[in-house]
């Protein structure tokens, strides 16, 4: 499944702009994709900033993949996507 990342974390690292984004595209689609420069990892591992990603945003981790994690909206979309039933570009009807 192929998902493109539509948002970015840059050398200025994790801030409250790219947080509210977050948020609003788990808002409209159920899953989303994060990648980070390796600038962005300067003080943290990647692991770190993904559980921030997680914390400050109320998403799931899905996956974690070279300089990108995947986040998912809920516990149903996380399990949909580990078993390959996911539609990449699935939007939320609620």
């Amino acid at each position: 499944m192929d998902i493109k990342p539509t948002v970015w974390i840059g050398k200025k690292g994790l801030n409250e702009t790219q947080i509210t984004e977050i948020k609003d595209q788990l808002s409209r689609k159920k899953l989303i994709k994060i990648k980070f420069l390796k600038s962005a990892l300067d003080n943290l591992s990647r692991k770190e900033l993904a559980d921030e990603i997680e914390k400050s945003s109320g998403g799931i981790i899905v996956g974690m993949t070279g300089l990108a994690v995947t986040i998912a909206k809920d516990k149903i979309t996380v399990l949909k996507y580990k078993q390959g039933i996911f539609k990449p570009g699935e939007k939320d009807v609620r």
